[in-house]
Formats: C-alpha cells, structure tokens, sequence
C-alpha cells in the first residue's frame, strides 16, 4: 500500500495535466480557437494599464496573455492544464502545513471542478488564474516566519490580491487564517490582527471608490465569466470547495487509514469522467470548428469534415453550403449532405450575424459583410476586440477601397503576436498599385462588389441573391447560392428562371431537378438539350418506381435515393 501511495504522488499529478492537456487541445480545440479570435491581446502599454486599473484586472491580463496561445491548440491546452495542476499543487502545499500528507487527493477536487466549469465558453480563464493565485499567496504568506512579518504581510497582501485578482482573495484570507488557528506552534495575535486589518482596509476602500460596477462584479471583480449575469454561486462554491477540502482531514483525525487515498483517488477520476462527459458539449466544439474554418476560408477542411459526419446543426449546415457555393460544388454535392430547408444557408440578421456574416463576405456584400462583423464585435460580452472581426473590418475597408480605415484597423493588428505578420503584408499590398486588384482572394471579392445600391433585407436571401446575380452574371458563388436556395425551397419556377446549361452540362443535383421539372411539364425528353444526361432520366423512373412501391415510405427509400433531390423533396419537411 505504501509503494502505491507513494507512486500516486507522481502518477495522478501527471494524469491532471495529460488529461487536460489532451481534453482541451484535441477534444476542445474548437473552443480554444473561437475563444482567442474573440479576443485581441495588444502587446502595448495602454492595454496593460486599461486592463489592470480595475478590480481583479491583474487576473484578467494574465488570463487573456496565456489565451491568445490558444492560437495553438496544442500549447493552449497545455497552459490550461498546467494553471490546474498549479491549483492542485497549492491546493496540497495548504493540506500539508495543516496535517502533513493525510487525504492529499482531495486536493484533486477544485482543480476538477474548474475543468468542468471551463467546458462552458462563458466561464473565463480568469477565474482559474485568480484562485490558483489566490492560494499560492496563501502559501507564500504562511511560509513567513516571523509572525508580526506575517501579520504585516497579511494585512497588506490580501487586499493587494482583491485589488489584483479579485474576489478569491477571500479564500487567501480563510487558508491564512485556517492555518494559523490549526498550527499551535505558531499560533500568533499578530497574523489575527493583521487578517482583521485586511478586511477592514478592503471594506474602506469598497465603500469610499465609486466603482460604477454591479454588485456580482465587484464580489468577483475580475472578468471570471463573459456576461454581466455573473453567476456568483457557481464562484462561492468552487471557492468554498477549495478551502473545504484543505480541512477535511483534520475532522477525521484519528479515523484516518491510508487506504482512503486511494478511494479518494479511485473517486475523483471516476467523478471528474462522469462531469466531463456530462458537460462536454460536442455541438458547440463541432459549430466552433466550422466557423474557424469558413473564417480563413479553409474549403476543403470544412467539406471533408461534413463527409466524415452530417452537421448536426443549422450554423454548420451554413459553413457547409457555403463551402460548396465558393468552390463550385454545389450542384454536385448539395445532397450528398444531410439538408433541412433553405435555413441551411443563411439565418435572418436579428438570430445571427457571425454566420451570415461570412456568408455575405464570401458572396460579396462587401458593406454589409461589414456591418455584421461591427456587430459581432459589439456584442462581445466583455467588450474586447475580437480579432476574427477587427481582421474582418481591415479586410471589407480594404476591398470597398477605404484603405485610411483599413489602415487602422491593420495597425492596431499590428501589435498582436499572432496576426503582425499578415497585418504587415496588407498593408505592403495596399501601397502597390493594383496589388488588391490582382490578388486572388481580395481582387475577386471586390469585383463581385454590388454596382448599385439597394437595401439588404435579411429575410429576403433569394431577392438579394437575384439583385446580386443580376449586376454581376458571373459571380458564380452567387449563381450557386440562389439556385441552392431555390433547390432547398423546392421553388422549381425560380431554378428554372436562372438555370443555365453549358455545353459540357450540368452537375448531378442541377441535372436532377431539371429533369424532374421537365417531367413534372410533361415535356418530351426526346427535346431535351444533348447534353442532358439519359442515364439521369432513366434513374428519374426508377426512383419513381421505388417511391410507388415503398408506399411513401422514406425509410425505405433513403439508403438508395437518400442523396438525390428527388428524396428532398418528397420527404423533407422545413
């Protein structure tokens, strides 16, 4: 027993780390992705001033420093599970100045339960870096020996770290204190003086500042979760846990045996795989993956991912449309893919502007691509500059020739660590005549731009895509669009009105509905255009054929028929 508690030391401090690691670099990577381009961390001194002079903002500059790693998935979700191990490694110095190594794997629990609270987006990395903070100060002060030393330390740390961290200051306050009651050789007035005098100078100071803050945020005080609805019960009891379990081997005392660590430890894994499951949320992680792909326009990467498993919901249904549109796909593959109706394509702007919002940049609705990406960095729930969209404001001022504006934007971009080096080559491509115009992303974009004005109505996509295809015939991304849209309404009238057949003919889903239009007008397939192809008629009828047989019944008919337009549109309701 002795060997295995002695390996436990070594084995599950590791276990932590590697889990978590590979829980957020591999299983989270998504969430890690969408968090940092949600975020803008300048290497300035005005960024470090703004974020710091606030309650617990020391806690937030750390926080957003280690997040723009989140870049690299891999390094991200490294520093993710060392800030846990840090807290459980606190956590144990704590238990150990209270009673030695007794139930040293409770100290498993507050770091476990960040974990889990980390698997919502809305809860920030802050939080960890202020209690893995706010316990190794409380380490640190009750290693000063000296107990008018500590007293004076105490009295001065502890609203230092409110100041800086936040409010986990309170469980620094309470392992201070716990520590010093317990440990009678060193039990001291001074250190109780000074605790005393650290609640007294934080009060002071609480009161006579007019912090213009709400209330939950100022007992948080850092930026611990995203919307100003802070849930502070989740906090006070993370943090109750973290001081809780530093006392729970005192209570036993003598009905201690040394197998408990190891049921402990049996516990705390089988506790944690349980939460984690529980709260892992993979329709989240898979729609956060679609969006950074479709934002740098990875095509391939976004289909391929589509063929291994169907969206399983509307905003990656959108990147996957989108995909094929801008790829020229469309009238191939659109149902080679799971579709629900023409929602799959575009939600109206008062349900989404982050979506559509890249649909519109890759269509070329220049200016109102803009619009949505002002938008979407408005509502960031903690005021940041998301770098997704200060990138995107430079990119559409660019391309609609405002290059002043762009400027700005790309300037401020240049003082991240990341994104310099592409800030830098925009703004050498805008000082070359004609370099925009040539490049083959931002040359396309712009002159795909709208010839006219008019008014973008949301919940109009088809008048928008035809007013757009009608100033530009050869924007083929938009062509692809509207008849998917078309398709995906079952408007048979409107694909008809727009089809065009070239002279190599059309793709299998284009061709599909054609000549079910053509059979639905009675018309003679004998008159059909050449390059119509017979063996698409000819599966027309058996397909008609099965659907008689079936007795309308999808089920019977979705493993043979289940790509084709012909099954969407007998059987998919919207």
């Amino acid at each position: 027993m002795k060997r295995i508690l002695k390996y436990l030391h070594w084995i599950l401090p590791a276990a932590l780390t590697v889990g978590a690691w590979v829980f957020f670099a591999f299983g989270y990577a998504g969430h890690l992705l969408y968090i940092e381009g949600n975020q803008m961390f300048l290497w300035n001194g005005d960024y470090m001033v703004d974020t710091v002079m606030r309650v617990g903002g020391m806690s937030d500059y750390i926080a957003r420093f280690i997040t723009q790693f989140y870049h690299w998935p891999l390094v991200g979700g490294a520093l993710v599970a060392l800030l846990l191990l840090a807290l459980q490694q606190g956590v144990q110095r704590i238990m150990r100045r209270l009673g030695g190594d007794m139930l040293w794997t409770l100290s498993f629990v507050p770091p476990i339960i960040y974990w889990v609270l980390l698997c919502d987006e809305n809860y920030t990395l802050s939080g960890l870096v202020a209690l893995a903070g706010a316990v190794w100060l409380a380490v640190a002060v009750s290693a000063v020996g000296k107990s008018w030393l500590r007293g004076a330390v105490t009295a001065l740390a502890i609203p230092a770290v409110w100041l800086l961290l936040g409010g986990t200051a309170a469980v620094t306050w309470l392992m201070v204190v716990i520590v010093e009651a317990v440990a009678a050789e060193r039990r001291r007035w001074e250190v109780f003086v000074g605790a005393a005098a650290a609640v007294a100078i934080i009060a002071v100071v609480w009161v006579a500042v007019p912090w213009q803050r709400y209330f939950e945020s100022m007992v948080t005080g850092g930026t611990y979760f995203y919307f100003a609805e802070i849930p502070v019960q989740d906090f006070l009891k993370v943090w109750g846990a973290t001081v809780v379990v530093t006392v729970i081997p005192l209570l036993l005392g003598r009905w201690y045996r040394p197998w408990f660590e190891a049921v402990v430890a049996v516990a705390a894994i089988v506790a944690s795989g349980s939460l984690l499951s529980k709260h892992y949320n993979a329709l989240d992680e898979d729609v956060m993956r679609y969006y950074y792909l479709t934002h740098y326009g990875r095509w391939d990467d976004v289909i391929a991912r589509a063929e291994r498993k169907t969206p399983d919901t509307q905003a990656g249904l959108i990147c996957v449309n989108l995909a094929l549109a801008v790829t020229d796909q469309t009238g191939a593959r659109t149902f080679d893919f799971e579709q629900h109706g023409p929602a799959g394509l575009f939600m109206p702007y008062d349900q989404d502007v982050l979506f559509s919002g890249e649909v519109l940049y890759r269509l070329g609705f220049i200016n109102e691509a803009q619009h949505y990406a002002y938008e979407s960095m408005a509502s960031i729930p903690d005021h940041q500059r998301g770098i997704y969209f200060v990138g995107r404001l430079a990119e559409t001022n660019m391309i609609a020739g405002r290059t002043e504006v762009a400027r700005k934007y790309l300037n401020i971009m240049k003082q991240t660590l990341f994104y310099r080096g592409w800030a830098k080559q925009l703004l050498e491509l805008m000082e070359q005549d004609g370099a925009v115009d040539a490049n083959p992303v931002y040359g396309s974009l712009r002159r795909m731009q709208p010839t006219e004005n008019f008014a973008f109505v949301s919940t109009q996509l088809g008048g928008m895509l035809e007013i757009m295809l009608h100033q530009h015939p050869d924007n083929r991304p938009v062509y692809n669009y509207l008849m998917s849209y078309c398709m995906l309404l079952k408007d048979i009238d409107g694909f008809a009105d727009h089809l065009i057949i070239p002279a190599q003919g059309l793709p299998r889903c284009y061709e599909e509905a054609f000549v079910m239009i053509c059979r639905i007008k009675r018309l003679d397939y004998s008159t059909l255009p050449s390059n119509i192809n017979r063996s698409t008629i000819n599966r027309l009828e058996q397909y008609i054929r099965a659907f008689n047989m079936s007795g309308n019944n999808p089920e019977a008919l979705k493993e043979d028929w289940g790509n084709t337009y012909w099954y969407y549109t007998n059987f998919v309701k919207f």
